[in-house]
């Protein structure tokens, strides 16, 4: 069974000589069949593919992002091991897969259906921290509507990620409508790499070396980081949850790391052109009956649009289930995380009121080495992790 805060396994298929590991690297594929990731999709599928499915067609879904995925219902077959891998390695680089045509004749799934094709992918881990509404079919399937006697209503709106308040946050999550309403109740995502493509190298400089501080859990994460699969540079979105940023500033002559608690209005400068850029470009999906979308959760934010919430009365119901995989990867480093004292269980804040003034400056940390501690470099035009530097895609 399910439950909340906790996580069910579901094993893969098969087993091929190929690790998982392997398989889910973008470059994996690359190698075998396209020049960059970005290309992926643009010639035919590995031969691979096309054996464990024949019918499988991908689509790019332009002049937007995302891959368009008919020839296959998750509700009646399971995804062949090379496939999911292929299906993982699409989502880091293009953010999200739309399933077409899914749930067979009914054309929707049921909450056991959709729990059961997205355990296929990634973690294979259902992890599940949301409230449970009334009229949920599973513990682990977030139920929301426009009617409040059908599920949460009002919730999503704004561009944000799921699950920033874990340590890893939820690695792919899945949306799908079982009611459509008469306006498709739209949801809309957003890119965060080509976001970070369209913020001038100025503003990159300003968000060196910031780390957001989650209201609910006091979890860091890094404001411009290598996106771990693809380590293409990106950044989060992170309105709804966010207690404060801070600055952490590096002194390479003494190995003391000091802590600055930004101002409202320095937040307010760092956050504005990042959400000026995320609400004027961006891909709407007018929902249809048997549509399954599935994102890397790191790759895209999300969020429903107000139309969504259209009365029922005029519009009809509109009833989505959300499905959260759990997350593989941990952003922040412990090197870092040892100079944020509000990470110890004493400073969990579920309510988001606690007050950080205390802590606007905290000196003579020492930095203990870590390879893997990723500071800023070249005048904001790179990320550095151990001797790996990665440039501005």
């Amino acid at each position: 069974m399910y439950k909340r805060g906790h996580t069910h396994t579901h094993a893969p298929a098969h087993k091929k000589e190929m690790s998982r590991v392997q398989l889910n690297n973008p470059g994996y594929w690359t190698s075998k069949t396209h020049k960059t990731w970005e290309d992926m999709l643009t010639g035919d599928l590995p031969e691979t593919i096309k054996e464990e499915h024949p019918n499988l067609i991908l689509t790019r879904n332009k002049p937007y992002f995302g891959v368009m995925v008919t020839g296959i219902d998750l509700s009646l077959e399971t995804v062949g091991y090379e496939t999911r891998a292929y299906l993982e390695a699409i989502m880091a680089v293009h953010g999200i897969i739309i399933f077409k045509g899914q749930g067979g004749d009914k054309k929707y799934f049921t909450a056991k259906e959709q729990l059961n094709a997205v355990g296929q992918f990634g973690t294979h881990r259902i992890f599940s921290t949301h409230a449970i509404h009334k009229a949920a079919e599973h513990e682990a399937v977030f139920r929301l509507s426009n009617n409040e006697e059908h599920g949460f209503v009002q919730v999503g709106g704004g561009f944000h990620h799921d699950g920033l308040h874990n340590d890893a946050p939820f690695g792919h999550v899945s949306y799908h409508l079982q009611k459509v309403p008469l306006n498709g109740g739209p949801t809309s995502f957003n890119h965060m790499g080509n976001i970070c493509d369209q913020l001038t190298n100025e503003h990159l400089s300003k968000m060196a070396n910031l780390f957001t501080v989650n209201a609910h859990s006091g979890n860091l994460l890094p404001m411009l980081f290598p996106h771990p699969v693809t380590k293409r540079l990106q950044t989060f979105a992170n309105p709804y949850q966010l207690a404060g940023i801070i600055r952490l500033i590096p002194d390479n002559t003494t190995s003391n790391l000091e802590t600055q608690l930004l101002s409202e209005d320095e937040i307010y400068e760092v956050m504005k052109p990042i959400y000026d850029i995320a609400n004027n470009n961006f891909y709407m999906h007018i929902w249809e009956e048997g549509d399954m979308i599935m994102s890397n959760n790191i790759t895209v934010c999300h969020r429903a649009e107000k139309s969504a919430f259209k009365d029922p009365e005029s519009n009809g119901l509109r009833i989505l289930h959300r499905v959260t995989l759990e997350g593989r990867h941990t952003l922040v480093p412990n090197a870092i995380r040892r100079v944020a004292p509000w990470l110890d269980d004493n400073y969990v804040d579920v309510e988001g009121k606690r007050d950080l003034t205390k802590y606007t400056t905290i000196e003579n940390k020492k930095r203990k080495n870590n390879e893997n501690s990723p500071l800023w470099v070249d005048d904001g035009k790179g990320w550095s992790i151990g001797n790996a530097t990665f440039k501005r895609h």
